[in-house]
């Protein structure tokens, strides 16, 4: 899958997206308006068509950013060699965790707003989601097709990624910046809870 990019990258496109993408989660896409957008960045709501050519462009800028870096953290935790294919799943756990708790507003955008897409919009999103889902299938694959490992065995590879995705993206709407549970406990307790392992064993 090739590397997602932002069409128009500068500080102030950035800013846009930001806000955006808190506005887009908190409210709801079509409860938003462009005028609340470039309010809050400090623009007229005519000087938005100079970066975006309209909303949707600009959900769809906020719905990539969450994709483009999961995809960017997956490729980190696959491309070691050196990794078993269960520690290649607790690694991946651990930068999906970090991401989604980061980038949460964009996520949740992801998440809801696929139906304020386009048709057009929504295939491209959805092709590029499907593409992302294989990496995780194919860790999954990796850990099924180890002789030795009794972890995932005779289930359908798919909807176990369906369950661990799942989990993960759940963190939205309970994760807190302040809660007791930073990223990396957290991702070691759906570690856990999967493999019946610790990060320590």
């Amino acid at each position: 899958m090739e590397k997602l990019k932002t069409s128009v990258p500068n500080s102030k496109v950035e800013e846009i997206i930001s806000v955006a993408s808190a506005l887009f989660s908190r409210k709801g896409y079509s409860a938003t308006s462009l005028k609340e957008i470039a309010d809050q960045v400090g623009l007229h709501k005519t000087s938005l068509f100079h970066y975006f050519k309209g909303k949707e462009e600009i959900l769809m800028e906020v719905m990539d950013k969450g994709l483009r870096e999961y995809v960017n953290i997956l490729n980190e935790s696959t491309i070691d060699p050196n990794l078993d294919a269960e520690e290649k799943l607790r690694v991946a756990l651990e930068k999906q965790v970090s991401v989604i708790c980061k980038y949460r507003n964009y996520i949740n955008v992801g998440l809801n707003e696929i139906k304020s897409l386009s048709p057009k919009n929504r295939e491209k999103y959805d092709t590029k989601r499907r593409q992302y889902g294989k990496r995780f299938e194919k860790i999954i694959q990796e850990i099924q097709g180890h002789s030795e490992s009794p972890l995932f065995k005779h289930l359908n590879y798919k909807i176990v990624n369906l369950g661990i995705l799942g989990m993960c993206n759940w963190i939205i709407n309970w994760y807190k910046e302040d809660g007791p549970l930073g990223p990396k406990e957290i991702s070691e307790i759906f570690f856990g809870i999967l493999t019946q392992k610790t990060t320590e064993t």
